[in-house]
């Protein structure tokens, strides 16, 4: 049978309730009859002393004995308890001693009180004797047997005893008005309970209709939680959930938008060649190029193919550097070194459109860095910088600054808005090519090549620029 959750934890609730009040009332009625018991006996003794002591009293005044035991009716009858005077004439009857034959004194109706060989020797040796039985009507009884010894001989027994019949109905009215009690209890328990658990139970069905939320892709749900308990925690543990799942669709959407504009950007710049290639062999096929322009057709060629293997080689690079593939070999590098290998290597592109080089730094400066992939970074900014630069001065310095190496390459060239500035970092970007000039533009990886390779040195890159006033690119690598 299906059950709901509200009912489960009410009957879990009852149950947990009536087995603490079973267990109650069984250590309730065992406890309240060993004090009854106890407590009658500590009386028994009590009163047993005093009439032992008023005995002799009379004895050692050789008075009258009725006249003690007549103060000793006074005291026990109002009490309803009785009791006998005993001798020594205490026959054995199977191993047992039998204590209704005729004592001294008796006071009540006859009882049978059997008691151990053992016990009897060790009452007429002066021991106490106390229990619990029952009369020849089953009346249920407490007694204490308590000899007088006198120069080491059994004298006379003072046998007391007392009905606890009236306080086993004390008890069971106890007992009624507990039940009662519990009774009460329970009903008003039940609509506590009913209570406690629709609100629970409300909390799991607002949970319940979150989680249905996230399923239908509302990512944007959260619980109200205002408790800190472990449901307010399960709240909490569902909204950072949902915030999680939220920011992990955005950024899903996000790649699959990169991988769009990537395959969208690839195709562009692989047609861009790649037409230029096609159209030139489709004019030496058709004999449309005149010879005297073959040669410079070729070089085309050769340039558009060495450009499709460049974007193709920076593809894989960014592609490696994204996924960690690329481990740095880091050493103490020379920075005026390396400005000057960079400057061997982009000379020719510097010269070419009126640029020149300068190169400021102390031949004792050294950076933490892998070389190869410093010079990556050197030529890659440096490019960028002879690409907007025309008839102007390409600077390359270095200094140290707290604990890093700061490396700036600063141009004179035509510079970027703010807008550009924040954008030219991301894969394929590139500035407005009416602003350049070069014809074909490069792919945009460059840059996103370099602030993955400074990254992976613990570094960071800076950029300043102004229209028309040039563009300072900053490197800032740690010591090691």
């Amino acid at each position: 049978m299906h059950l709901k959750y509200s009912h489960k934890l009410m009957i879990y609730f009852l149950t947990i309730l009536t087995i603490a009040f079973i267990i109650l009332t069984i250590l309730f009625s065992s406890m309240t009859s060993n004090m009854i018991y106890r407590t009658t006996i500590e009386d028994l003794t009590s009163y047993g002393n005093a009439m032992i002591e008023e005995i002799m009293e009379e004895l050692s005044s050789f008075g009258n004995l009725n006249r003690a035991f007549h103060k000793f009716d006074d005291w026990l009858s109002p009490r309803n308890i009785r009791y006998e005077i005993l001798n020594r004439s205490m026959p054995l009857v199977d191993d047992d001693i039998h204590m209704d034959l005729p004592p001294i004194v008796e006071d009540g109706d006859d009882f049978n009180i059997h008691i151990t060989k053992e016990e009897y020797e060790q009452f007429i040796e002066g021991g106490i004797i106390s229990g619990v039985s029952t009369t020849i009507n089953n009346e249920t009884i407490c007694f204490v047997m308590m000899p007088k010894i006198l120069q080491n001989s059994f004298m006379f027994g003072v046998s007391l005893y007392s009905p606890v019949s009236g306080l086993e109905q004390t008890k069971a009215e106890i007992l009624r008005n507990l039940v009662t009690a519990f009774l009460v209890s329970l009903a008003a328990a039940f609509i506590l309970i009913y209570i406690f658990t629709k609100i629970q139970v409300q909390q799991f069905k607002k949970m319940s209709e979150a989680t249905r939320q996230i399923q239908m892709g509302n990512y944007d749900i959260q619980i109200n939680n205002k408790s800190n308990d472990e449901i307010g925690e399960l709240a909490n543990d569902f909204n950072a959930m949902a915030y999680t799942l939220k920011h992990s669709r955005e950024e899903i959407e996000r790649q699959e938008r990169r991988r769009r504009q990537l395959i969208s950007d690839v195709s562009h710049e692989l047609r861009t060649p790649l037409t230029t290639i096609n159209g030139i062999l489709e004019g030496i096929v058709y004999n449309m190029i005149p010879i005297s322009k073959k040669e410079d057709s070729i070089k085309l060629m050769q340039e558009e193919t060495q450009r499709l293997i460049r974007l193709v080689n920076e593809n894989l690079d960014y592609d490696k550097l994204r996924s960690n593939q690329i481990s740095l070999h880091k050493v103490q590098v020379n920075v005026l070194k390396a400005f000057t290998t960079v400057k061997q290597q982009l000379n020719n592109s510097a010269v070419a459109k009126g640029n020149a080089i300068v190169l400021e730094a102390d031949d004792q400066l050294t950076a933490y860095a892998d070389y190869d992939r410093l010079i990556q970074i050197l030529v890659n900014l440096g490019q960028n910088a002879i690409q907007f630069t025309e008839n102007g001065t390409i600077t390359f310095s270095a200094y140290k600054k707290y604990n890093s190496v700061h490396i700036d390459i600063a141009d004179t060239g035509i510079g970027m808005k703010k807008e550009e500035m924040e954008k030219i970092w991301d894969r394929f970007y590139k500035a407005d090519t009416s602003r350049k000039n070069m014809p074909y533009g490069e792919s945009g990886l460059g840059l996103a090549i370099v602030k993955q390779l400074v990254s992976m040195h613990g570094g960071t890159i800076e950029v300043n620029s102004k229209i028309q006033e040039g563009t300072t690119m900053t490197v800032i690598l740690p010591f090691k």
